[in-house]
């Protein structure tokens, strides 16, 4: 009975697959109203009735022989015998008649109806619930919550209700599929069973997918959006008509895809291999248009930054004149972010670098001519080497130089 809910559980998901994969696919084609070659795929519907469905389904089936006095597994199996003799999907085991198989999508399984009243009715006692629901532990009631009696469902009931609401759940998503394959039977690292892995892949669907993907359309934009999308391969082109549909007709001409594309009633839809051309078309048309708007956008910065730069020059010239550090400094900030290698901005840098040197000579040159020109003659010596390199000369730099002249 286990086996059978993760099986049915398993089909659930397996027919999830299935619509979002072909049958959606499908829909799309139809609601478009374009040619498409159906791709033929196994549609477990008639599993999913055989298990789940209202008085006939096995699950269905096994509550109501709980609810007969005399309800018994052996009864049960009589009674699915009878009402699926002509089920495609479901097959009796003449050497086990306690047994029977259901042809699930992935492969024939074969049950045993042993204790499947049993394991269904998942029963306690009415002192036992009445035990459990009157607790003050909050999860456990919780665990219970919705049962007016011990007996009131049974476990099938309970997990085809709980398996629909997360197939609710799951239709309101947009599903991404990761296939996992299990490469051996071992669960060993570095081992491949091709046949094994075979099986997989053609009971899950995929080779399937993949068909319906080579001669399906997995490419497509609205109407609307592959005009904007693609409106750029002819830049120049004015008088484009009012409906979206003639526009993509225009641009499909343009592009040499006539009879390559479908175009449906609300999108144009189209192949990996179209794709690859009208991008490719499409990235050469965008590099020459952003290649002009580039070259505009340029001018534009350039002339802006001529602009900026006539109004700097004369505010740099007029702090070239006088050697006024602040009015230098205050030249100069109004000059970050140029970007421009102004010859007055370097003059004013080289002005300002002049003025402080010399008043750090200076200042040096007081400290070392009151000591002994012999102790000090390195230190004098660089100072008289820089004040040279500034073109700096006052009684200070000329006393210092002669100072060195007598020590040599």
């Amino acid at each position: 009975f286990e086996q059978l809910c993760i099986n049915f559980a398993n089909e659930k998901l397996q027919q999830f697959f299935n619509f979002w994969t072909f049958k959606k696919e499908e829909k799309v084609y139809e609601t478009e109203q374009i040619d498409f070659k159906k791709v033929k795929f196994i549609d477990n519907q008639g599993v999913l009735d055989l298990i789940e469905k209202k008085r006939e389904g096995i699950l269905g089936m096994i509550d109501e022989e709980i609810r007969i006095p005399k309800g018994s597994d052996t009864t049960f199996m009589k009674k699915l015998e009878s009402k699926h003799v002509k089920t495609k999907e479901f097959k009796r085991v003449l050497r086990r008649p306690d047994n029977f198989i259901v042809v699930h999508y992935a492969g024939n399984v074969e049950y045993s109806s042993h204790s499947f009243l049993e394991k269904s009715k998942d029963r306690m006692t009415d002192d036992l619930y009445n035990l459990i629901t009157g607790t003050k532990f909050g999860f456990l009631k919780t665990l219970f919550e919705g049962d007016t009696a011990a007996s009131s469902k049974t476990l099938g009931t309970k997990f085809k209700k709980q398996l629909n609401d997360l197939m609710r759940t799951l239709n309101s998503t947009e599903p991404h599929y990761i296939r996992c394959i299990k490469p051996n039977p071992r669960k060993a690292p570095l081992q491949f069973v091709g046949q094994m892995v075979l099986l997989q892949l053609q009971y899950s669907g995929v080779f399937e997918a993949v068909e319906i993907r080579k001669k399906g359309f997995p490419f497509r934009l609205p109407h609307v959006e592959f005009y904007k999308h693609y409106r750029c391969i002819l830049p120049k082109k004015k008088d484009w008509p009012a409906d979206n549909k003639e526009k993509c007709r225009i641009i499909e001409k343009k592009l040499g895809m006539e009879g390559k594309l479908k175009m449906g009633r609300t999108m144009v839809l189209y192949r990996a291999k179209e794709h690859r051309i009208m991008s490719l078309t499409r990235n050469l048309a965008v590099e020459k248009v952003v290649i002009y708007l580039q070259a505009i956008y340029r001018g534009y910065l350039a002339r802006k930054l001529r602009i900026k730069l006539l109004k700097l020059r004369p505010i740099l010239q007029d702090a070239l004149k006088g050697r006024d550090i602040p009015k230098i400094e205050a030249a100069l900030s109004k000059c970050d972010g140029v970007g421009f290698p102004m010859l007055e901005i370097g003059k004013l840098k080289r002005l300002k670098y002049v003025i402080e040197e010399e008043k750090r000579v200076q200042e040096k040159l007081r400290v070392l001519l009151t000591k002994d020109p012999e102790d000090v003659f390195d230190e004098l010596e660089a100072q008289i080497a820089s004040a040279e390199d500034i073109k700096f000369m006052n009684n200070l730099v000329e006393e210092g130089r002669k100072k060195l002249d007598e020590i040599k």
